[in-house]
């Protein structure tokens, strides 16, 4: 309904309204259906012009509408909207040598610069189009703005953020929901409301919405505050300082590569217990998740003083830093496929015995990994190429990500831990220079931040956030991520206690507490019980994973295919805007799920090559629109050369992983 026009408080449109919500967020339909008690309500005042009265006052100073149409004015004379591009576009007068061991991603990034400057492009680049991915209206009020936002941002997905479940309500009563639907489906798009009370757990709702939706075409979204508070503020505050995060890749084509070859060598290769999601018996003995923060070298005497009353989970690099502190952890937990974790494990395998432990690792970590421990538990990643080739009876581990201590706690609750406590989780430092226990191998090798510059640089600090106790932190994107990452271990089990005693990144959802003021209760039998449940679990379900081959055969045959789709939209691609928006669709339905195609392989195949299929479009989509007009066409058509180039690699790297995977298996079912 365009802002203007009178409204009337309808019970029976509420009614329909519920029953179209109850199709697309049933759980919120559900929500609304059992609102008691609402202690606000819609009022008329002089010329039946409708107010939302509090109780102590009127919501609006002015009635709805005039107060939506004043402010619907105002906000389009200069809109609020995200610039992804000063975190990922600047170009200087030199061109950069581009290594060839970069991702695919990188070097388009970096090769759409060298062509800015070849063509005089130097500089900063405003953003000039209107249209976006994303509107986010903070605030529905009694929802008398979203009919005109609706019709007017050029965006394809809307999402609307509400702290009172009391105004949706309302809202429901005087708009007709299918019409908002109706106005966001017919430009390709979606709406989704998110309601709740806690603005960093609702921001982390709504970073996952855009990462997962089109994060490839945030760039100029669209933010509009419909009402003045602090919940809404914080919700855009936090949102923008994790832009940077939500526009990065979500997987790249030469990871999905070495993950999936590794998945394949690590099942069929060793003895192990294949981690199921599924419900487990809850235990009672607190579980310390253990990283190499600095922090960590002063907490110390919380592990040893308690340690026959509490399970200790090494993380990562952490392991190296409990050993040296003379701690030997019932379990070490490891995420990444770099070459950096054999290195570092296998170095401490030759100085300590690493039989008492049990590894709980990604199976996709590097193959010689798993054989440096007697007791290995590995599980599937979410939202990997290798979990959807070979993980589906198993279930995939979820928020077990961005980095190694994510994937210990994520686990830890995953095996019936409700009682966690971060040590050592840093996430970044309070003292500059100070960035990893003295026991690590960071600290304590003193050649390997000199031979190791990727670690080197992951510790280089330019972030800051707020303290645990107090204060400002330094720390990097990846921190920052994961500390978002924490917080969604509560759906789960709203049960699960989260204790952060580690003196860095404060994190929503957990406890701070000193590590001088945590006593553990539990009895040493109940604790040695229920490690003992956990060996037993190990030890009469490991084995080795069968490999399906008619399933790789079509993963195989599905690569090919999906390599001729791209072909083929490059082939007719036209320089101009609206061909890349078509080229975009296309490459869309080629890399996102869908319910059309929801094989085994198509997963397979999508997942391999979203990331970077979808860097490309956000580098171009950034770019293009920011270009003068006469220079676009000569940008599209080096995008579409360069994508052919890529292309082509692609297929042959690609086909050839799942190619020799497949000869593999056949050798492995004779």
């Amino acid at each position: 309904m365009p802002v203007g026009l009178s409204m009337k408080y309808d019970p029976d449109l509420f009614e329909r309204n519920l029953q179209c919500l109850e199709q697309k967020q049933p759980a919120l339909a559900g929500l609304l259906r059992s609102l008691e008690n609402i202690a606000t309500k819609v009022v008329e005042e002089d010329g039946g012009r409708l107010n939302l009265d509090l109780g102590h006052t009127r919501f609006y100073d002015k009635d709805a509408v005039t107060f939506a149409k004043d402010q619907l004015q105002q906000y389009w004379k200069s809109p609020d909207r995200i610039n992804v591009a000063s975190v990922s576009l600047g170009v200087t007068k030199e061109k950069r040598d581009i290594d060839k061991t970069r991702s695919m991603a990188e070097r388009m990034l970096l090769l759409s610069r060298n062509w800015m400057t070849e063509n005089g492009l130097v500089g900063k680049f405003e953003l000039k189009d209107a249209d976006a991915g994303f509107l986010f209206i903070l605030g529905i009020g009694l929802g008398c703005h979203v009919d005109s936002l609706l019709e007017d941002a050029q965006v394809q997905h809307v999402v609307i953020v509400e702290q009172f479940p009391e105004f949706l309500y309302h809202c429901l009563h005087l708009h007709d929901l299918s019409d908002w639907y109706n106005t966001v489906e017919e430009k390709g798009g979606s709406l989704m409301f998110l309601l709740g009370n806690d603005p960093s757990l609702l921001t982390t709702n709504l970073y996952s919405i855009v990462k997962f939706k089109a994060f490839e075409i945030t760039d100029g979204s669209y933010f509009y505050v419909h009402y003045n508070s602090y919940f809404l503020k914080q919700v855009e505050r936090e949102f923008q300082e994790k832009v940077s995060l939500i526009t990065t890749n979500p997987g790249f084509f030469e990871d999905e590569i070495k993950m999936l070859s590794n998945c394949f060598r690590n099942i069929t290769s060793y003895d192990h217990l294949t981690f199921v999601v599924k419900t487990r018996l809850e235990k009672e003995t607190p579980i310390v998740i253990v990283g190499s923060g600095p922090s960590l070298d002063t907490s110390i005497d919380l592990i040893k003083e308690n340690r026959d009353r509490i399970i200790v989970l090494s993380c990562g690099t952490g392991l190296g830093a409990l050993l040296g502190h003379g701690v030997t952890p019932d379990f070490h937990a490891e995420l990444e496929n770099t070459p950096g974790p054999l290195e570092v494990v296998g170095n401490l395998s030759k100085q300590y015995d690493l039989s008492p432990i049990t590894l709980i690792a990604s199976n996709t970590i590097n193959p010689e990994l798993p054989k440096l421990f007697k007791r290995r538990v590995l599980f599937f990643r979410d939202s990997v190429t290798s979990t959807y080739a070979f993980g589906e009876p198993y279930g995939a581990v979820y928020n077990a990500a961005p980095t190694v201590t994510n994937a210990g706690a994520r686990l830890a609750v995953g095996l019936g831990f409700r009682k966690l406590y971060l040590v050592g989780v840093d996430l970044g430092s309070r003292e500059k220079g100070k960035h990893h226990s003295a026991q690590s191998v960071y600290v304590a090798d003193k050649n390997f931040l000199a031979t190791h510059p990727g670690h080197k640089a992951a510790s280089n600090f330019k972030h800051q956030a707020r303290g645990n106790f107090g204060g400002t932190i330094q720390t990097n994107q990846s921190f920052l991520w994961s500390s978002t990452m924490f917080q969604a271990l509560k759906e789960y089990d709203e049960n699960v206690e989260l204790v952060n005693c580690s003196d860095g990144i404060r994190i929503s959802g957990a406890t701070p507490q000193l590590p001088d003021t945590v006593q553990f209760n539990t009895s040493v039998a109940r604790r040695n019980r229920e490690l003992a449940m956990l060996v037993q679990e190990h030890d009469e379900g490991a084995g080795r994973l069968p490999i399906n081959v008619p399933d790789m055969e079509k993963i195989d045959r599905k690569m090919a295919a999906f390599y001729d789709g791209i072909e083929k939209a490059l082939d007719v691609f036209a320089p101009d805007k609206n061909a890349f928006f078509k080229l975009y669709d296309v490459l869309r339905e080629l890399t996102y799920n869908s319910d059309k195609d929801d094989s085994v392989e198509s997963r397979v195949v999508k997942q391999f090559h979203l990331g970077t299929v979808m860097m490309f479009i956000q580098i171009a989509h950034i770019i293009v629109r920011r270009l003068p007009e006469n220079m676009r066409p000569g940008y599209l058509e080096f995008f579409r050369d360069q994508f052919e180039v890529f292309l082509s690699e692609m297929r042959e790297r690609g086909l050839e992983c799942t190619g020799g995977i497949l000869k593999q298996a056949k050798e492995l079912s004779q």
